[in-house]
């Protein structure tokens, strides 16, 4: 703490005294005592409230601020790990060179090779997972190529921020090792083969930017025995009639644990099941034969669901988009509103949104707030379960299997779910978010707002 406060003083041209002075403090004492081993928690927390309260920071200067604090309060390793935190909560990624295949002889690989034709294309990657080798094979996916993705370590912030572009394409497959002494050293190297069926080889990669291609089978291929999928199809496999089994599914994750949530709109636990038996039954699905034998269990699953989000004991936090709850106001649409469902009528709209401003203003354990700036965090939804795992899933959604974005991945690792909520409570909530007041006033605006 001491070597930041005195670097950060000297990039800004100030004393101490006169970094004191802009931090409002009584006394330069009190700044001079956070320069000491022995300082109290209390001691830290404020001057992380002043230096974020009475300082424009610029990012960098903020990430480095949030570095030493954690530092101090929780040591190296913790810190480092919160910084990956935050930087897979930045809104922008930062822009990575790009990577440079190489063929045996040294001269380089045109790119074109893999990019005329990329649906023909098979990939297995075998961790490799910087950024430039991620931007590489992303438009690959994109436009139809196939890829197996195989992690040495359980997925991170870092593997997943460098992985969101293909992230939740359904031609990405991401799989972890669960055996921690894999039979093969292979299995920790960062590699790469390919073949569309009449041309194969393998891509050695000497650093994040480089690879060296070879022509021929590579003689080891990983084993899956060893791996399990870190992504699972959320969308039902046979679709609607499995429509049921998965949001029974999602209601289990809800059952005796706090809830944080980051969602652009309100959360499904939020409507009660007649309003969705309504909209399966005036939606594009109604003729389907399915629809009479899993309406009524539908309808009391989403009762089931809606009555235990707002009785429970355990705390729920939501943290919402304003911009998009105004659209779903005027579309009736949720952000992944079921393909099977037709929109909430006006009256239904009403009656979601005066529930939830209901449960904000009288209910202890619900904690709904609205970003001060749309802008401040990505278009994703982060759901913690503290008793299963952070989900990353994309928030644009219909659940239709056939659109192949109805996928979410699973973080389960503690280290990860602690930091996340902390991050969620003392970041997001506690700076990027109106005050619960506030947030109450703006879902009472939407209220007024919403059709009749």
């Amino acid at each position: 703490m001491k070597d930041y406060i005195h670097q950060f003083a000297k990039s800004r041209g100030l004393t101490l005294t006169g970094l004191a002075n802009a931090l409002d403090y009584a006394s330069p004492t009190s700044l001079f005592r956070l320069m000491h081993a022995n300082v109290r928690k209390k001691s830290i927390q404020d001057f992380l409230q002043r230096m974020t309260s009475c300082l424009n920071l610029t990012d960098q200067e903020r990430d480095a601020l949030y570095f030493a604090v954690d530092r101090k309060l929780e040591g190296e390793i913790y810190a480092r790990q919160n910084r990956s935190v935050r930087r897979f909560m930045s809104v922008a990624s930062p822009e990575a060179p790009p990577l440079l295949l190489l063929q045996q002889d040294g001269t380089p690989l045109d790119a074109a090779f893999f990019a005329e034709d990329p649906a023909r294309w098979r990939f297995t990657l075998v961790n490799a997972c910087s950024p430039p080798v991620i931007q590489f094979f992303a438009p690959l996916v994109e436009h139809g190529a196939q890829m197996d993705h195989y992690f040495l370590h359980p997925l991170d912030m870092d593997l997943a921020k460098a992985a969101m572009p293909v992230l939740f394409h359904h031609n990405y497959r991401p799989w972890r090792l669960t055996n921690i002494n894999p039979v093969n050293g292979l299995s920790a190297a960062d590699l790469a083969f390919f073949t569309n069926g009449e041309t194969s080889g393998y891509m050695i990669f000497t650093d994040p930017t480089h690879a060296v291609c070879f022509d021929g089978v590579f003689p080891w291929t990983p084993d899956q025995r060893l791996y399990q999928p870190t992504r699972k199809l959320t969308a039902p496999a046979r679709f609607l009639s499995d429509y049921p089994n998965f949001c029974r599914y999602c209601a289990s994750l809800e059952e005796d644990n706090d809830i944080y949530l980051l969602k652009p709109d309100v959360h499904y636990s939020c409507i009660p099941g007649n309003i969705f038996r309504r909209a399966l039954l005036c939606g594009p699905l109604k003729d389907d034969p399915t629809v009479p034998a899993i309406l009524d269990t539908l309808t009391d699953i989403f009762n089931d669901r809606h009555k235990h989000f707002f009785s429970r004991r355990q705390h729920v936090w939501l943290v919402m988009k304003y911009g998009a709850m105004l659209e779903f106001i005027q579309t009736g649409c949720l952000c992944d509103h079921f393909v099977g469902f037709s929109p909430f009528t006006p009256e239904e709209r009403r009656t979601i949104l005066a529930n939830c401003l209901r449960q904000m203003q009288h209910n202890p354990y619900i904690h709904f707030f609205f970003l001060k700036n749309d802008d401040s965090v990505p278009d994703i939804e982060l759901d913690l379960y503290e008793a299963h795992g952070l989900l990353l899933q994309n928030p644009h959604t219909t659940y239709n299997l056939s659109d192949g974005v109805a996928e979410e991945i699973l973080i389960d690792s503690p280290i990860i779910m602690r930091q996340w909520r902390d991050y969620f409570m003392n970041t997001i909530v506690r700076e990027r978010c109106m005050t619960a007041q506030e947030s109450i006033e703006h879902m009472e605006i939407l209220l007024e707002l919403c059709p009749k």
